[in-house]
């Protein structure tokens, strides 16, 4: 037992290490416009560390520009108003609605219909009630 107990902080470092990687790898496929790579490394990212909400920030953009709109606003709304902490910004928490819009704003114009884009910027930006 006690060398289970000295592999498991190294095996939380190497996955939360490893989430940390996915996630990179997302943001840079979202922007090379592979969406689907864009997709299955922020699952990943989020399958290795559930518990880093910020993980989960590429993956609605990368549903929406292949077509999944329903997923893609199902994440928007339940995540948008989730508080993360920017790498930029490590002291400072911000929703994460920023780096949804972010992504779309960066993609727009490229690869994408101006439709896919209005319509998920309405989702971030309007409340529910509206």
């Amino acid at each position: 037992m006690g060398l289970i107990d000295r592999v498991e902080p190294i095996d939380t470092a190497w996955q939360k290490n490893m989430a940390t990687n996915y996630y990179s790898i997302s943001h840079i496929a979202l922007h090379e416009r592979f969406f689907a790579e864009a997709e299955q490394a922020a699952r990943k990212a989020v399958e290795l560390d559930p518990a880093a909400h910020l993980y989960i920030a590429h993956l609605p953009a990368a549903l929406l520009f292949q077509g999944k709109y329903k997923e893609a606003q199902d994440i928007y709304l339940k995540w948008k108003d989730q508080l993360v902490t920017d790498p930029g910004r490590i002291t400072e928490e911000v929703p994460l609605d920023s780096f949804f819009l972010s992504d779309l704003q960066q993609i727009e114009g490229t690869a994408t219909s101006r439709m896919d884009v209005e319509r998920a910027k309405a989702i971030l930006t309007h409340s529910p009630d509206e």
